[in-house]
């Protein structure tokens, strides 16, 4: 810790900087944890006031602290508060889009197996023998095969 330490008073306000920057990239590499972006502003926060202000390291490291916890707390905050769940939740799955839908068989169902026409292609299906033309529901989806019953 002592050559951490060390290291960032040789370097000055710059290391707080270098270390936001840090935490920034951790934050577009590691997507989802959203903490880490807060605490790397707190650290751009904290070297910007070391430029301004003659403070030592250890006062350095309480601003940096109480502004980590008080950036993850805003943010965490504001973007809940902000955040509106999506009006087409299935955007991203094709496949959980066609549960209840009803198509043509277009290659025979055969021991459980063959495959339906959706749009311009074909997707292999699960379900109840049937010949081709029969229509068929989805009813779920396993990996990348729909599962079929007949519809009525």
């Amino acid at each position: 810790m002592e050559y951490i330490l060390a290291y960032m008073m040789s370097i000055g306000p710059w290391s707080w900087l270098i270390v936001g920057l840090v935490f920034l990239g951790l934050e577009v590499l590691l997507p989802g944890t959203f903490i880490l972006l807060w605490i790397g502003v707190a650290a751009i926060i904290t070297g910007l006031l070391s430029f301004i202000l003659p403070i030592g390291i250890q006062s350095q490291l309480v601003i940096f602290a109480i502004g980590s916890v008080i950036a993850v707390f805003l943010g965490r905050k504001y973007f809940t508060a902000n955040f509106h769940p999506s009006d087409r939740p299935l955007l991203n799955q094709r496949a959980a889009q066609l549960i209840g839908q009803t198509y043509k068989v277009s290659e025979p169902i055969v021991n459980g197996k063959g495959k339906v026409k959706i749009g311009d292609s074909q997707w292999m299906v699960t379900g109840p023998d049937a010949d081709l033309g029969v229509n068929v529901t989805v009813t779920s989806v396993k990996g990348n095969r729909l599962i079929v019953e007949l519809a009525e």
